[in-house]
């Protein structure tokens, strides 16, 4: 059995461990969950502490990253409360991953329909609870926001709009009381047909179960949105890293909040601007970047050699007047990184017009017999071609006769087209009615085999 001290030591490292687990890419609240039952059973076993011992892991407790309520569990298990029990009885996350094939059809016929997005998480969440979903993971969430957004044809939810959304399912799901008597699966299968017996019967009864789809949509309706990397936003101090301890301690906090800063604010593909840090000498310069290298940075002293460039003359060039101090400023050395950096940028952007304007042509004249042929006619002609229609002996033109039904058992009607509209008619028609795909087909099956036998006879009309 571990003694006070190391496991004061212990706790003390949670917090650490915790930042480690979340920027390798896992979900904080579900990684501090994991950490709680793991202490909370670790706790539970360690039995013969003194009350001095249980003051001072009480304490620990305090500092430690947990939420209230977890923090006050943790203080029941370490007095050896009743309540102890129920903290290591916690059951794990569900996790389902394709919901979409456990809706039923009228439930999606819901969905689909004109509702509010509170109406489609609450049906949704119905649909959760009946196959015994209650404590659902961040991956099943996230699904049903997919199928919301789908739903609701909406390919626009941004980040935050999703974590609400995930949220509220979580509690549209948790809002209503477990059947006790339901059994707890924690990993669902792919299809309802697999289900436990006792849950498939709470979900569906007797009726048919729901049919497998396919939503390749799903996959794109939320863009780039996704289910973890939600913010701490609890007011923490941030963590200094290690190189910082190089850094003299009055222009840490400054150098902090300018890192702070740029990765939150600033758009990719910009160059950060750091504070101006003094050193020793009183010197001051900007660096691009904020790394312990960067930081000690020096301007190289080797000079880059000079090559003269015969500079192509401009018409704008030709009218301004040519002074001395425009060209000393071009000629003269930068003083950092960053002026170097705006003169290669605006060289650039003069070498970008100059050959602009050197792109620009007049375009060639038309020749003599384009003119010709898009010359308008003249009146006169026009006048001569109406009269010549105008005087045109006038022939009979025969008019078809009006159309009449056509038997369709003549020879020129084809059996197969007939069948497939009679065949998408009434299947179309019954669906609308009854909404039974199987019985639609199959009483459309039975009309195209009485139709064929009228066909055959040469009594079945359009």
């Amino acid at each position: 059995m571990a003694s006070p001290a190391e496991i004061i030591a212990d706790l003390r490292d949670v917090g650490e461990l915790l930042s480690a687990q979340v920027n390798a890419g896992q979900s904080r609240d579900e990684v501090l969950e994991n950490l709680f039952n793991s202490w909370a059973a670790r706790l539970l076993s360690a039995t013969k502490i003194s009350p001095k011992g249980k003051a001072q892991i009480t304490n620990a407790v305090q500092e430690g990253p947990w939420s209230a309520s977890q923090k006050k569990e943790l203080a029941n298990v370490i007095l050896g409360t009743e309540a102890a029990s129920k903290v290591a009885a916690r059951r794990p996350t569900q996790k389902l991953a394709t919901p979409e094939n456990f809706i039923t059809m009228s439930a999606f016929v819901k969905l689909r329909g004109k509702a509010s997005r509170a109406s489609r998480m609450s049906l949704l969440a119905s649909e959760m609870r009946a196959i015994g979903v209650s404590n659902p993971d961040e991956h099943l969430l996230f699904r049903l926001t997919q199928i919301i957004a789908l739903c609701e044809d909406n390919f626009e939810f941004t980040q935050e709009l999703v974590w609400q959304c995930m949220d509220e399912l979580q509690v549209f799901i948790k809002s209503v009381p477990r059947p006790a008597d339901l059994p707890y699966e924690q990993y669902y299968p792919g299809t309802p047909d697999m289900l436990h017996a006792d849950l498939k019967k709470h979900a569906y009864g007797k009726g048919p179960l729901p049919v497998s789809v396919d939503l390749p949509e799903l996959a794109s309706v939320l863009g780039s949105a996704k289910k973890r990397g939600r913010p701490d936003n609890k007011g923490k101090t941030p963590k200094i890293p290690k190189w910082m301890r190089a850094v003299p301690e009055e222009h840490r906090s400054a150098i902090m909040t300018a890192l702070k800063s740029t990765t939150s604010e600033s758009p990719k593909g910009t160059v950060p601007q750091a504070p101006a840090v003094s050193g020793a000498s009183g010197s001051t310069h900007q660096p691009s970047a904020f790394t312990a290298d960067t930081f000690r940075f020096q301007i190289p002293t080797v000079k880059p050699e000079k090559k003269t460039v015969k500079k192509e003359s401009s018409d704008e060039e030709d009218d301004a007047p040519k002074g001395s101090d425009s060209e000393s400023e071009e000629n003269e050395e930068p003083k950092s990184i960053l002026e170097f950096e705006k003169k290669m940028l605006s060289a650039r952007a003069k070498a970008k017009t100059r050959a602009a304007k050197s792109m620009k042509k007049r375009p060639a004249a038309a020749s003599a017999a384009v003119k010709s042929v898009l010359k308008k006619p003249l009146a006169c002609a026009k006048a001569a071609i109406i009269k010549r229609i105008k005087e045109a002996p006038k022939t009979s033109v025969s008019k078809k006769p009006a159309a009449k039904p056509k038997l369709l058992g003549l020879k020129n009607a084809v059996w197969k087209n007939v069948h497939s509209q009679i065949w998408h008619k009434v299947k179309n028609e019954l669906f609308k009615k009854t909404g039974d795909m199987e019985a639609s087909k199959q009483a459309a099956a039975r009309a195209c085999s009485r139709a064929k036998a009228q066909f055959l006879k040469g009594t079945l009309r359009l």
